[in-house]
């Protein structure tokens, strides 16, 4: 019985998303309020089962008799999965709130509600997973939902991103599921096992087929060349790309990779072969390649975006280090990017509310009209450079450590590519904040203006992830220790 919790933080969103759907018009305070009370009562119970997970897997759907292979759905909450659902309980809640001060003056709130809570039930889905066939199927559903929140505002820049971010993501599933169906026929299973399925097989087709998968499933964490769809959705809502770029859309997608590389094809099997090598040399060129598209951007949430495609494949590169060093430290920078870019993304969505601006030639003076606003994205931009005490610089850490653990040359380059990396980020951050605090004489653009900061309900979430990047990073240790120990 308690296995059937299981499916609760999946289906409880689903079907509250239709309720909210229908409670328009006059009705939409209360639609609005039903949202947050379905995101936090979910979030509650998620990390109720994080704290006391089911021992038995819920499997149905099962088509094993009379296909002779374990073909079916099913949910269950290991180490990942308790991690990965309990980041989605912790944001989504504080996301959803800063969203009803940002879209408290658009037209199709509702359309927009459904969606997002609709998007909370498909990420748990993926979170929750206890195969990859039941991953795939939501991964997939996700996208789903996520293409109309991408082309909300419904203007032809929006319709562009959506149809981009569609094709990208479709064509990569395509990918995924020629990766999924080969493991089905060659182990009979799509089963989670740490180790991998194939017991060590290592052969040219085993290699080829997880370059096939890596690449299906590394669209949603923007890899090089399949990361062009990323900076483009950044035209959607603030409340959209913060979650895109934070906690559902991406981090599913790193999610979905430690899944391929640690439960389906096993780390020791891929260890040292040419198709591991391979990922790993377009991981890391993306992270150096996503830093300079961030430093060449005018446009401020771009710009943030060029940079989650960066840190996206610090992820991925930690954990193509192939040993339980380098899952944690993916984890760990999970963790820290997403506090870190939740932060600076809310930033940049506050000053376009503010102002209905959005390019970095628009932010001279800013600062000293919306001071804890772009002392926050200071604070935030420390942690994304690597500068202690915040987590930022304690996640870099442990990739590094893990980088110089016995993997050879990699180890050595993945250095290297993190360190200008790190140069990058500090000159595409704090210019934008010497840009919003020190004008030069006569550039202040808002010398005389009346702006000031955003509704409390978008400034508290500002408030509250730039302070946990530094508290997490003074408490960085324990932390670690606790996701180590999932």
């Amino acid at each position: 019985m308690q296995n059937q919790l299981l499916l609760l933080p999946v289906l409880f969103p689903v079907f509250a998303s239709a309720l909210i759907f229908l409670l328009s018009g006059k009705l939409l305070k209360v639609s609005k309020g039903l949202s947050m009370a379905v995101t936090v009562l979910n979030s509650l119970f998620i990390l109720l089962l994080v704290a006391f997970p089911p021992e038995n897997p819920l499997t149905f759907l099962d088509l094993s008799g009379e296909l002779k292979v374990s073909l079916n759905l099913s949910f269950s909450l290991d180490g990942p999965g308790r991690f990965f659902s309990a980041l989605i309980a912790l944001l989504w809640p504080f996301a959803l709130l800063y969203a009803f001060g940002y879209m408290s003056k658009d037209g199709k709130q509702p359309v927009f509600y459904f969606f997002y809570t609709l998007s909370y039930g498909m990420t748990c889905g993926v979170a929750f997973s206890g195969n990859l066939l039941t991953l795939y199927a939501f991964y997939e559903m996700l996208t789903l939902c996520t293409i109309p929140l991408v082309m909300h505002g419904y203007t032809r820049a929006h319709r562009h991103a959506a149809v981009k971010y569609a094709v990208y993501s479709l064509g990569g599933a395509a990918f995924g599921f020629m990766g999924t169906m080969f493991l089905l026929y060659e182990t009979g299973s799509t089963e989670f096992v740490l180790g991998g399925l194939l017991g060590g097989d290592a052969s040219p087709l085993v290699q080829s087929m997880f370059l096939v998968c890596f690449f299906g499933f590394g669209v949603k964490s923007a890899i090089f060349p399949l990361s062009g769809w990323l900076p483009t959705a950044s035209v959607a809502p603030t409340p959209v790309t913060a979650l895109l770029h934070a906690v559902a859309v991406v981090k599913s997608g790193a999610f979905a990779l430690i899944r391929i590389v640690y439960f389906c094809f096993g780390a020791q099997t891929l260890r040292g072969t040419v198709a591991a090598q391979i990922a790993m040399g377009f991981a890391l060129f993306t992270v150096v390649y996503g830093s300079a598209k961030a430093l060449q951007s005018g446009h401020f949430k771009r710009r943030l975006a060029w940079s989650t495609v960066a840190n996206l494949s610090y992820i991925v590169s930690a954990l193509l280090l192939c040993t339980s060093a380098g899952l944690y430290a993916a984890l760990f920078h999970m963790l820290a990017h997403a506090l870190t870019k939740m932060c600076s993304f809310l930033c940049a969505g506050a000053f376009l509310h503010q102002t209905g601006k959005e390019r970095l030639e628009d932010l001279y003076g800013i600062g000293r009209r919306m001071p804890v606003t772009f002392t926050c994205f200071f604070l935030s931009s420390l942690s994304l450079v690597g500068v202690p005490p915040f987590i930022g610089f304690f996640s870099k850490w442990r990739i590094l450590l893990a980088a110089m653990g016995d993997v050879g040359v990699w180890g050595y380059l993945l250095l290297g590519a993190l360190l200008v990396s790190a140069l990058l980020t500090a000159m595409y951050t704090l210019t934008v904040c010497i840009r919003a605090f020190f004008p030069a004489k006569g550039k202040d653009l808002f010398e005389k203006s009346d702006i000031r900061e955003a509704d409390i309900r978008m400034l508290l979430p500002i408030c509250l992830f730039a302070l946990l990047t530094l508290v997490c990073g003074i408490f960085s240790q324990p932390l670690f220790s606790l996701i180590s120990s999932l």
